[in-house]
């Protein structure tokens, strides 16, 4: 498979040793696709530029609309051709070699380049992307036969296969969010096909729970998720209008359906969410939580419940609120504030939320100001805001696109973007699909 489950394109194809090319990136992770399924031209018919001219005139078409389209893709293979039955295999595969050929110098033709060394073309709508310098002719083909992965390769594509998926029947599983690293066996086998021969615990902790950035927390905690969570929890601990009398009525208002305020509502045990309302020290202490997780991310060390507790014990916190908090919560009120805050991670997140809508907020809006500026208007008159709105909406943008902007300074790893399995490994449970859900 070429993407993997949040829709981006599998490393191997992009840097790796399927990268053909190199001809594109993670540009293909965002915006918009154009998924081109089929093009039939009657056989009378063909040969006459009818399927070229019909597709460039609809890509330009696409082009030209208001839309948020950034690629074309495309799958080129021979779908109606005639093979006798009764020919033999051998000559069977001769012929359909020979119309997939012409389905891909069809598409090669519009400016369609392949994609590493997949069956996938992509055509960027933008037309300074590197692709556009590449020629047809030397565009990546895919050896005949294709190379034989090493034992590595073979063993690392077979382990994430089972990090991700589970065949069932006729189903296949996603169990990306239960993955609780490889077998002893298999990270034995992995490391000497690495050349490791003394691996440190470092080395071990990331072949077993697939780090491929080198500088995973425990071995599963990424640079990325490490910045998104200090994050979360820098704006959480700062949030003082949590601590509010009003915000945690309205929040037992609404039920287990919460505010989107107060994440760690639905998860909060019952034993204390009456209290929350009534009591300021207790709300108070949930609020500083966020800042021992903090506390946990800067010393580098998983921000588990044994280490939140440490360093709540050398905080020396007087008045002491987040202990008086988890007297009354008991460890349930950490696993609350921890699903909150990988809830609002995800959210933010580049793959599965709008972290990357932020950034093109925030692009746009920047394109519309200055625009209006050069023109000697008001922005927020043209847009129809009043200034408090246009700045307040501002701020908004800034922020989020600020914090995606720190984070992509952050080394990228195979465990980004993975929550339910962050958030499995740090509470030491299984986390269901369901949760997600």
């Amino acid at each position: 498979m070429t993407l993997s489950s949040y829709g981006c394109v599998r490393p191997e194809f992009i840097t790796g040793s399927r990268k053909g090319s190199g001809t594109f990136g993670h540009e293909l992770d965002t915006g918009d696709i154009l998924l081109i399924e089929m093009i039939q031209v009657e056989k009378e018919h063909r040969r006459h530029n009818i399927g070229s001219s019909m597709l460039e005139i609809f890509l330009e078409q696409c082009s030209k609309a208001q839309t948020t389209l950034e690629h074309a893709l495309a799958w080129p293979t021979a779908i109606n051709y005639n093979i006798p039955d009764n020919l033999p295999d051998a000559e069977k595969q001769k012929l359909w070699k020979e119309a997939n050929d012409i389905a891909v110098a069809f598409f090669r033709k519009a400016a369609f380049r392949r994609v590493g060394d997949s069956v996938w073309f992509a055509l960027p709508f933008d037309k300074t992307h590197t692709a556009y310098t590449l020629t047809a002719a030397k565009d990546y083909d895919v050896a005949e036969p294709a190379p034989l992965p090493s034992e590595l390769e073979k063993l690392e594509r077979a382990l994430e296969r089972k990090r991700t998926k589970h065949d069932h029947l006729m189903m296949t599983i996603v169990v990306s969010d239960q993955f609780k690293g490889y077998s002893d066996a298999d990270v034995k086998k992995l490391l000497e096909l690495r050349g490791v021969t003394a691996p440190a615990l470092k080395q071990q902790a990331c072949a077993k729970y697939g780090c491929t950035c080198g500088d995973c927390l425990g071995g599963f905690l990424s640079p990325r998720m490490r910045a998104s969570m200090k994050m979360t929890c820098e704006w959480e601990n700062d949030n003082e209008m949590n601590d509010e009398d009003y915000v945690w009525k309205e929040a037992e208002q609404y039920g287990d359906q919460g505010m989107s305020s107060i994440a760690s509502w639905p998860y909060l045990p019952a034993v204390i969410k009456p209290f929350m309302k009534s009591n300021k020290n207790y709300r108070i202490g949930h609020r500083l939580l966020h800042g021992h997780i903090i506390t946990c991310l800067d010393k580098g060390v998983v921000p588990n419940a044994q280490n939140i507790l440490e360093a709540i014990e050398e905080a020396s916190e007087w008045p002491p609120a987040t202990k008086n908090f988890l007297q009354k919560a008991g460890l349930a009120g950490i696993e609350a504030v921890m699903r909150a805050v990988c809830d609002r991670m995800k959210e933010t997140d580049l793959k599965t939320g709008g972290g990357i809508d932020a950034i093109a907020e925030h692009d746009k809006r920047t394109a519309q100001e200055e625009r209006y500026k050069a023109e000697g208007k008001d922005p927020a008159t043209e847009l129809g805001m009043d200034r408090a709105d246009w700045a307040f909406r501002n701020m908004g943008y800034d922020t989020d696109s600020i914090l995606w902007t720190e984070m992509l300074k952050e080394k990228e790893c195979r465990n980004d973007s993975e929550f339910g399995f962050l958030l499995g490994m740090i509470l030491n449970k299984t986390i269901t699909s369901e949760y997600w859900n």
